[in-house]
């Protein structure tokens, strides 16, 4: 028997449905009663109910926030919303929360009992044979599973409210962003998700799923998620077999291809020709790097412009996202650094060549910091006279070739003095500096302090905020 649980504020009410519909005739037997929400849900932590009818209109828990706590808590529970009037929004949040069916007053009013006890006795019947496929023998419950994935991230909530009522039930999140759905074949259903799901989301219908492992086939999902539908995503149509020989094609990036490519966006060519970008960026597409070996790469990218041409852009701080959702995610960032830094260059009034040479030398400063550093050697090696180099430089940075690499060594020893116990020769020597006494000369000149009482001022001040 079904077991059934009616929530309902009116005590008349209540008896009326519990007295007036032929429930034994349908399987099903009223095991309990409630006057609210929140008795409800100290009966179900009591009993279990394979049921539940609750009024929508109710005092300090309405029958909405009752189905999100059953659903929760209790999610096996079927759950069937009662209201006032067909409300439209009631009733299409009531569906999205996980409600099987609703019934409105009206229809009890017209004593349609037969019809409306049927239809919930057979979607409960219905629900109860896919989840027990599912759970006791931990196969796919169905032949055809549909894939939903958003290219931007959007709450699964917002699929559901933008294409009310084309889920029978509330699809399951199997990953990140992955979204499936079971759904009986049914060609006219089909044709409606294919046809009503645009643009960020994308679907995938996957078939030939009978007596397959559940866990085995979200297992190739998440892996083809994460090697190609986060790259390519169009709603197509496959079959597991294609999926599986698929997932068994995907082949690892070497160690050295993945130095290649981290070495080429570290060439910051690509911040000046576009072509050369738009080469980049469809090299690093093709490769569908797993997540975590792309993240580290853009965080690389993040860094050289951030770290390394701060003097530069010195307007333009990147931000990597905290995640990405896709691949156009990743573009789209790129996109903004390669626009940025175009913007910067045109403001200047540069020529991209001339903003190319002084990025050079700058990657050249920071590589080379502890070997000497000539303006006439840098300004050969970037192809450029000595003077209109000069001159390019302190227009990008702002100081003088000789100033600016003194800047910059200093920086990197104070680094040295507050994180690492080098001495303070080593430290020097690091810096460009062969002789310790002209070191902590130029360090004192510049920072009004010894190098040795620098860093104990940095450990005492360290030492006092801990």
């Amino acid at each position: 028997m079904i077991r059934v649980l009616i929530v309902e504020d009116d005590k008349f009410a209540r008896q009326g449905i519990i007295d007036a519909l032929p429930w034994e005739e349908h399987g099903m037997v009223v095991a309990g009663e409630a006057s609210n929400g929140k008795a409800a849900l100290d009966i179900l932590a009591e009993q279990k109910f394979d049921l539940i009818l609750s009024d929508y209109s109710m005092p300090g828990m309405n029958g909405l926030e009752l189905l999100k706590e059953v659903k929760e808590k209790y999610p096996d529970t079927a759950f069937g919303m009662i209201t006032l009037y067909e409300s439209f929004d009631i009733i299409q949040k009531a569906l999205r929360y996980g409600a099987i069916d609703y019934i409105s007053k009206i229809q009890l009013e017209e004593e349609n009992f037969d019809t409306m006890l049927s239809n919930l006795q057979n979607k409960i019947l219905e629900r109860r044979e896919v989840q027990q496929k599912a759970k006791s023998v931990h196969i796919c419950p169905r032949d055809t599973c549909y894939l939903f994935s958003c290219i931007n991230n959007q709450d699964l909530d917002i699929l559901c409210d933008k294409y009310p009522g084309i889920f029978r039930e509330r699809p399951l999140e199997i990953g990140l962003n992955i979204y499936a759905c079971y759904m009986a074949d049914d060609r006219e259903e089909e044709e409606k998700m294919f046809r009503t799901i645009k643009w960020p989301w994308y679907l995938v219908k996957v078939t030939g799923l009978g007596r397959y492992e559940q866990e085995k086939f979200f297992h190739l999902v998440r892996r083809y998620y994460r090697y190609h539908m986060f790259y390519y995503h169009e709603s197509s149509t496959i079959a597991i077999s294609w999926l599986e020989r698929m997932v068994q094609g995907i082949r690892s990036v070497s160690e050295d291809e993945i130095g290649e490519i981290q070495e080429a966006w570290m060439d910051t060519d690509w911040l000046y020709d576009e072509k050369v970008f738009r080469k980049r960026l469809h090299e690093l597409r093709e490769l569908c790097l797993p997540f975590n070996v792309l993240f580290k790469l853009l965080v690389k990218v993040e860094d050289a412009v951030n770290r390394k041409y701060e003097d530069l852009f010195q307007d333009v701080n990147l931000h990597l996202p905290y995640h990405f959702y896709s691949w156009e995610d990743v573009s789209g960032w790129l996109e903004a650094v390669f626009y940025k830094m175009n913007q910067y260059i045109s403001e200047r009034q540069l020529s991209p060549g001339v903003m190319k040479s002084i990025t050079k030398s700058i990657q050249i400063i920071y590589d080379e910091i502890s070997s000497p550093l000539l303006v006439q050697s840098i300004a050969e090696r970037v192809n450029m006279s000595r003077s209109y180099f000069s001159f390019c430089f302190k227009k990008v940075t702002g100081e003088s070739f000789n100033q600016y690499v003194r800047d910059k060594r200093i920086k990197i020893a104070k680094e040295y003095l507050e994180k690492t116990d080098f001495t303070i020769m080593e430290i020097a020597e690091k810096c460009g500096y062969e002789d310790e006494k002209y070191f902590s000369r130029v360090f004192k000149q510049e920072t009004g302090l010894l190098p040795t009482r620098y860093r104990k001022d940095r450990k005492d001040h360290t030492r006092v905020i801990l």
